[in-house]
């Protein structure tokens, strides 16, 4: 296997789309894992991490890698991106859903209150860049 620039990049925009993949994944498993033991719970963020890194990491970059160009692979990135920044806000949802106390609650409801305007607000804007730059000639 030839390692070209493309390959590099396309191997680190997949990295860069698992990572926010794991991010989702292990905030919404959080509430999910109370039935397991203590020592189950604990290893359940490390196999996400895992799985994600042996699986979904090279399935991305093969995809990118039979894109034409660079900046069609940059723009595909920022509008998975895009889509992760608008679908972080609704993972909180389950951690607000299992909050134990009124404090904790309050401090939830106030990071999903602020993470929903700018995700949602960077989620926009990084989708309008990929857009401009899959469209860009």
């Amino acid at each position: 296997m030839n390692i070209t620039r493309s390959s590099i990049i396309s191997a680190a925009c997949g990295f860069a789309l698992t990572m926010g993949a794991v991010v989702i994944l292990v905030i919404v498993t959080g509430s999910f894992t109370s039935f397991f033991s203590p020592s189950i719970q604990k290893n359940i963020p490390s196999f996400i991490f895992i799985f994600s890194l042996l699986v979904i990491v090279p399935l991305l970059s093969r995809r990118l890698s039979r894109l034409d160009g660079m900046r069609k692979m940059l723009g595909w990135t920022f509008i998975g991106l895009g889509a992760e920044f608008m679908a972080f806000p609704l993972s909180l949802m389950f951690l607000i859903k299992s909050a134990p106390s009124l404090g904790i609650l309050l401090v939830l409801t106030a990071v999903f209150a602020y993470s929903l305007v700018f995700g949602v607000l960077a989620g926009v804007i990084s989708i309008a860049i990929g857009i401009l730059l899959i469209r860009k000639k």
